[in-house]
C-alpha cells in the first residue's frame, strides 16, 4: 500500500540571535491511506513544524519528506502550491480566512484557484453542502469579521474539504470549539477517511481528538515517538 506521508530523518533547526534551536530531531513518520494519526506534545515542541514540512510550506530542513508520492523539496514553488490546493486540505490554527469575502466565498476559494476546470454553480453547491454539515449554512452570506472564533474554525474546515483532499492536515482543529462542536468535527474527519483512501494528520492538545485517532505519536524536545 502506497504511503500518503513518509518523513525520513527530518531535522529542522533555526538560529534565534545567538541561540541555535533544534526544533525537529531525526523525525520519522509514515501515514497510510485511511489512517487517522494524532501528534501530541507540549507547546513549542515542533508539532506545527511537522505539518508545515508535510504541506511544503517549509522546505528548509534536512532529511526527506514524501507526500502523495512527491518529494516536497524537489517540487517547484508552483507545484507545491498546486499540491497544497488540490491534493491537501490544511486547517490552520489561525484560520487564514479572507476578510473581504463572505463565508461561502471563502469556502469556494480553493476551487477558484484550482488548475482544474470548474462549474461555478456546482462549486457553490458543494460549498453549501460542506457548510451544512458543519452547521453554518445559514451564515453562508455572512461577513467573516462578525463570526466567532469557533465559527471561523468551521469555515476553515469546510474550505479545507472543498477539493476532496487525499490528506487532511489540521493544526489544533478543535482548539476554538465547544465540546459538542469539537466532537462533531472529529466525527466529520472520521467520515471523510471512512473510504480508506483519505488520511488525517492532526496536531492537538485535545484528548477528545487524540483518543479517536488510530495512532497517537508524542513529540517532545524535537523527538517523535
Amino acid at each position: 500500500m502506497s504511503l500518503v506521508v513518509e518523513l525520513s530523518e527530518v531535522h529542522r533547526s533555526f538560529t534565534d540571535g545567538r541561540r541555535h534551536v533544534d526544533v525537529l530531531k531525526s523525525v520519522n513518520l509514515k501515514v497510510l491511506p485511511g489512517e487517522f494519526v494524532a501528534i501530541v506534545g507540549p507547546s513549542g515542541a515542533g508539532k506545527s513544524s511537522i505539518l508545515n514540512i508535510v504541506s511544503g510550506l517549509d522546505i528548509r530542513f534536512d532529511g526527506s519528506a514524501h507526500v502523495l508520492g512527491h518529494s516536497v523539496k524537489d517540487l517547484s514553488d508552483d507545484a507545491r502550491s498546486k499540491l497544497r490546493n488540490e491534493e491537501l486540505g490544511f486547517v490552520f490554527q489561525s484560520f487564514h480566512l479572507l476578510p473581504q469575502l463572505n463565508v461561502l466565498e471563502n469556502v469556494c476559494v480553493p476551487k477558484w484557484l484550482s488548475s482544474r476546470s470548474i462549474d461555478v454553480a456546482q462549486v457553490e453547491q458543494k460549498a453549501k453542502e460542506a457548510l451544512d454539515k458543519l452547521g453554518l449554512l445559514e451564515h453562508r452570506l455572512t461577513n467573516i469579521g462578525v463570526l466567532s472564533g469557533g465559527e471561523r474554525q468551521r469555515v476553515a474546515i469546510a474550505r479545507a474539504m472543498i477539493n476532496d483532499p487525499q490528506l487532511i492536515l489540521a493544526d489544533e482543529p478543535t482548539g476554538n470549539l465547544d465540546r459538542e462542536t469539537g466532537a462533531g468535527i472529529v466525527d466529520y474527519f472520521e467520515a471523510l477517511r471512512a473510504d480508506g483512501q483519505r488520511a488525517v494528520l492532526v496536531v492537538t492538545h485535545d484528548e477528545r481528538v487524540s483518543e479517536r485517532a488510530d495512532r497517537v505519536l508524542h513529540l517532545e524536545a524535537g523527538v517523535l515517538q
